[in-house]
């Protein structure tokens, strides 16, 4: 077996199962390929040496308006995941039903919404570290509605 690093293709090849491999190919151990797959997962790139040999390096920093889309895309996607917490709570309130939150659980999750909406406009946005940050005592768990099963008769 051996494995190929194409840079034309920025891909992997391996002569057990590709007939034909790039001719800018240069041949790498099995153990390099995982190697650089595993910067990969760490969001590192794979770059490439005059002579075509692939080694990891470090991703170039978002621009601003990168960061500013991505943050944007995270405070959304929060904002939509704690959506059936809120629902939840709503509900059980409008039902007379003892609560799943507390009332203080429920006002932290609120001050966090509150919090999320509010950060693309404050001066720490959009540095990750400066996240918004969910405090709620105990273990919140959004649940999923179980199916009914029908009585035998």
């Amino acid at each position: 077996m051996k494995i190929y690093w194409s840079p034309s293709v920025q891909g992997f090849f391996d002569s057990r199962v590709n007939s034909t491999i790039p001719k800018d190919a240069v041949e790498i151990s099995p153990s390099h390929r995982n190697e650089l797959i595993e910067g990969c997962k760490r969001n590192q790139v794979i770059v490439c040496r005059a002579n075509g040999f692939p080694i990891l390096a470090d991703a170039p920093h978002a621009t601003p308006a990168e960061a500013t889309i991505t943050e944007r895309q995270w405070r959304d996607a929060q904002l939509s995941e704690t959506d059936p917490l809120v629902a939840r709570h709503r509900d059980e309130l409008e039902n007379a039903q003892d609560t799943t939150l507390s009332a203080e659980q429920f006002t932290a999750l609120q001050q966090y919404r509150r919090n999320l909406r509010n950060w693309p406009s404050s001066a720490q946005f959009p540095a990750v570290a400066q996240r918004p940050v969910l405090s709620l005592a105990g273990d919140v768990v959004v649940k999923k509605p179980r199916a009914r099963t029908r009585a035998k008769s």
